[in-house]
C-alpha cells in the first residue's frame, strides 16, 4: 500500500497533528539521507537559549555523571546545533519505531557531533513502550536473552509461554507488578531490576548500563 503526501497531509489533519502535517509536506519528496542531513545543518544566528534552560540542561549533565567542564561543553553545543531527540521514552529497550527514529536522525549526522537525547519518563511503566520491560524479537527465545539460571526463570518462561499464545510482542518484566502503574520520573530501581540485567546475555550486557538497587533512576529527561 502506498501513500501521497497529500493523503498523509489530510489523514494527520484530521487527526488534529497540523505540525507534523506541515513539516511531512515539506520533506515528502527528499530522501530519508537528505531529511536527515537538514536536520544538523547549523543555524547561522539562532536567538539564544533562555539561560534556565541551558543551567537546567548544565545541572543534568553533572547529575548523570559529567565533569562541570564536559556539562558546559555540550551546553555550548547543544545551544550550537539546537538538535535533541524527545520522541523517545525512557525505556530498558526500545523497539523497532523508536530504533528507527534514532537511525534516522544518525543518518546524516556529522563526525564529531553529539546526538543528544531527551526520553520522556512522565508515563507509567506499564505504557505501550513497556519502560518496565526488556522487550526482545519473537525470532528468539527467552533463553538467548536472559540465563536460565536468573532468579525466578521458571517464572519468566511461564510468563513468556503465555504471552506467545495471545500476542508476537516479547519481554521480560524488570518491575514487580506492584510497579506497573508507578511512574518513570524520579522512581527509583527495583531489586527485581537490578538482578535479572547482571544475568542477560553477553550482546546485551555490552550495551547496558549498571543498575544500583533503590538508587534514584536516571529517568529524569
Amino acid at each position: 500500500m502506498s501513500f501521497d503526501a497529500k493523503t498523509i497531509q489530510v489523514a494527520l489533519q484530521t487527526a488534529k497533528r497540523p505540525e507534523l502535517a506541515r513539516i511531512l509536506s515539506g520533506v515528502w519528496n527528499i530522501s530519508l539521507n537528505e531529511y536527515s542531513t537538514s536536520l544538523w545543518k547549523t543555524i547561522s544566528e539562532p536567538p539564544s537559549l533562555e539561560v534556565e534552560l541551558l543551567q537546567a540542561f548544565e545541572t543534568e549533565f553533572c547529575r548523570i555523571g559529567f565533569t562541570e567542564k564536559q556539562a558546559q561543553s555540550y551546553c555550548t553545543e547543544l545551544e550550537r546545533n539546537r538538535l535533541l531527540q524527545t520522541a523517545t521514552h525512557l525505556t530498558a529497550s526500545e523497539g523497532p519505531t523508536f530504533l528507527a527514529l534514532h537511525n534516522l536522525a544518525l543518518l546524516g549526522m556529522p563526525q564529531g557531533k553529539t546526538y543528544f537525547v531527551g526520553s520522556y519518563s512522565g508515563v507509567p511503566f506499564a505504557n505501550a513502550a513497556w519502560s518496565g520491560c526488556l522487550n526482545f524479537s519473537n525470532r528468539i527465545d527467552l533463553e538467548s536473552v536472559i540465563s536460565v539460571h536468573a532468579p525466578g526463570f521458571s517464572d519468566l518462561k511461564r510468563a513468556d509461554n503465555d504471552r506467545v499464545r495471545d500476542s508476537s510482542d516479547r519481554r521480560i518484566s524488570l518491575i514487580p507488578g506492584k510497579m506497573r502503574d508507578v511512574r518513570v520520573f524520579q522512581s527509583r530501581i527495583p531489586e527485581k531490576m537490578a538482578d535479572l540485567m547482571t544475568y542477560f546475555s553477553e550482546p546485551i550486557l555490552g550495551i547496558s548500563p549498571s543498575a544500583s538497587r533503590c538508587r534514584r533512576s536516571t529517568f529524569r529527561f
